[in-house]
């Protein structure tokens, strides 16, 4: 969840495109959280009521409803978040009963006392106001209710991966590539002439392959230039001989709409960046838990492939 008004409206733009996750892990990635939820998930009771902070488009909610089918168990899930969500859930899981609510920060949750038996987020707990939350939370379970969350760390491999891209984001704002492209697709619908009859758009032409030419190298020096690359890609990708029958005026509109995509993407990135725990941060919040009267059952890493992709933190009620 995110930890501003304008922070929701960012996820929001994120959710409402039918994506299913916000961390897109690979097969093999997919298959070792499913294990690790699986066995968070291995001593819990039937008809268990889960509650989700920071839901998304419920991700968690699928891994949940394929456990439940495969041991047969039933459990009530409730998943919120303060950006306005879109169920791409796609399953329909005869064990789990689901429901998914967007626009409800966690904080201003208002669920009667003993409400669930569960509370469970994955990558989605940091983002809201950890001390106000917890102590909430310890009123909405019950007398047996227990925690278990996965969270962003400082230190894992996706909070590099973040600092990486917004290092690159710095690099192509600075240098005005998409400045330069706007420019020139704004020239060739004044003059509808291709570029090399027209002095103007052949300069700017110069421009953006200089440019690129110098963000390339740039992006070589890097040790994850993934955004880079595409960046520049997706750029020249705007003057590919496959779209020239696509008038400029509509290709302008296209690198508009790809220019606020951006900025939205930034902006996430930023988010995460900041709400990633540090050691004190992950010691604070099972403080806060066992301050609540839980006692935590499992506080670690979570790696794959010797990658640190996130901590592990679970509680029960003593």
């Amino acid at each position: 969840m995110p930890d501003s008004p304008q922070g929701a409206a960012d996820w929001t733009n994120y959710w409402q495109a039918q994506v299913r996750d916000a961390f897109a892990p690979s097969a093999s990635e997919d298959k070792a959280l499913q294990a690790l939820w699986f066995a968070l998930f291995g001593d819990w009771q039937a008809g268990d009521r889960v509650l989700d902070i920071g839901c998304g488009n419920g991700a968690l909610a699928r891994t949940l409803g394929t456990f439940a089918d495969a041991h047969r168990r039933r459990f009530s899930y409730v998943g919120i978040d303060e950006a306005e969500i879109s169920d791409t859930n796609g399953h329909s899981f005869e064990y789990l009963q689901t429901e998914l609510v967007g626009g409800i920060p966690a904080e201003a949750g208002a669920f009667h006392a003993a409400s669930f038996d569960r509370v469970v987020s994955q990558f989605g707990f940091e983002y809201c106001d950890v001390v106000r939350v917890t102590e909430k939370m310890g009123g909405w379970l019950d007398s047996d209710g227990s925690v278990s969350l996965l969270l962003h760390t400082r230190d894992s491999a996706l909070s590099s991966e973040v600092n990486y891209t917004l290092e690159q984001m710095r690099m192509a704002e600075e240098s005005a590539l998409l400045v330069v492209v706007a420019r020139l697709l704004s020239r060739l619908a004044e003059v509808g002439r291709p570029v090399d009859t027209d002095p103007k758009s052949a300069n700017l032409r110069e421009l953006i392959n200089s440019i690129c030419r110098e963000l390339e190298t740039k992006a070589a020096e890097l040790p994850n230039p993934s955004f880079l690359i595409r960046f520049v890609s997706l750029c020249l990708g705007m003057f590919d001989t496959r779209r020239a029958h696509i008038p400029p005026s509509i290709r302008l509109a296209n690198l508009t709409l790809l220019s606020t995509q951006l900025i939205h993407h930034k902006a996430r990135l930023e988010q995460q960046q900041r709400v990633a725990l540090d050691e004190a941060g992950v010691t604070r919040l099972a403080d806060l838990l066992s301050a609540q009267g839980f006692r935590c059952s499992r506080s670690e890493g979570f790696f794959f492939d010797k990658a640190k992709i996130g901590f592990v933190l679970a509680a029960e009620r003593v």
